[in-house]
């Protein structure tokens, strides 16, 4: 993912003040900006609707709304070089029969083929039996980007969120960690001192999971023992579960994450490498 929009809400809170709202586009813009390559920021306000259907007159920002901004959104599919099935399980369907949903990132899933599951629990062959779309209709030809509802066979676990469902011969390219080396950027209105030890919850891949800082360090690589909010920290986190990233990330594929505390955001940041 490499364009995201912003929504700012609750403008009318603040009677659609030009200069908070900056402040706020700066603060954010610190350690958005470096992780995507397209940033877009939208005033609006969840209450009356403003800037996300209809459009709100402002001296200060005359741009389109969020709906049409979405509207005019050009994806462009990313192309599979080998033909190759690179998928992530996002959620488990309720109903009688067993499937999941799952988010096509390279390539074709198809109805009969034998993939590999990458799970925490290590790898496994499993068969998909069916494939079908948000309607519940048979699907023959998937495309990337895309989320469809599959049956699996030929493994009796329950298969968690975040798992991969990939071609066999791209078992190597992934792995399963529970210790990850990140660059953090922490949000300067954080309350709490975010320090060695420090625990919150970590969202990576549609995954929630408990996490404790292990060690930090300056970009210089000299060993720090607290965090200083606004600026950017080597951190090291042990995580509750296992996640699975890719073994040898280039920088632009690198896996993107948002650490909360509660209801709060702490901080956004990428992973460098797991182990």
């Amino acid at each position: 993912m490499n364009r995201i929009v912003v929504l700012v809400n609750k403008m009318d809170e603040c009677n659609w003040d030009k200069d908070i709202y900056g402040n706020i586009v700066a603060k954010l813009g610190k350690f958005i900006s470096p992780l995507y390559r397209d940033v877009k920021y939208i005033p609006v306000s969840g209450y009356t609707g403003d800037n996300i259907v209809n459009s709100k007159t402002l001296e200060w920002y005359s741009k389109e709304t969020f709906v049409k901004t979405l509207y005019n959104v050009c994806v462009e599919p990313r192309k599979c070089e080998t033909g190759g099935l690179i998928s992530i399980v996002v959620e488990r369907s309720k109903g009688s029969v067993i499937s999941y949903y799952v988010k096509i990132e390279e390539g074709r899933i198809e109805k009969g083929k034998t993939y590999s599951l990458i799970s925490g629990k290590g790898v496994n062959s499993i068969i998909v039996v069916d494939v079908k779309d948000d309607e519940d209709c048979d699907v023959f030809e998937t495309q990337i980007n895309d989320v469809y509802k599959i049956v699996v066979s030929g493994y009796k676990d329950e298969i968690s969120t975040g798992s991969l469902i990939v071609s066999r011969e791209f078992e190597d390219r992934f792995c399963a960690v529970k210790k990850i080396t990140t660059i953090l950027g922490i949000y300067k209105e954080v309350a709490k001192c975010i320090s060695i030890g420090y625990k919150g919850i970590m969202h990576i891949n549609g995954v929630q999971t408990e996490c404790r800082i292990h060690s930090m360090y300056t970009s210089e690589k000299k060993k720090v023992k607290v965090a200083k909010k606004g600026e950017k920290t080597i951190v090291v986190f042990d995580l509750e579960d296992e996640v699975i990233l890719p073994t040898n990330p280039s920088k632009e594929g690198r896996i993107k994450f948002s650490l909360r505390d509660e209801d709060i955001t702490v901080g956004v940041g990428e992973i460098i490498k797991g182990k």
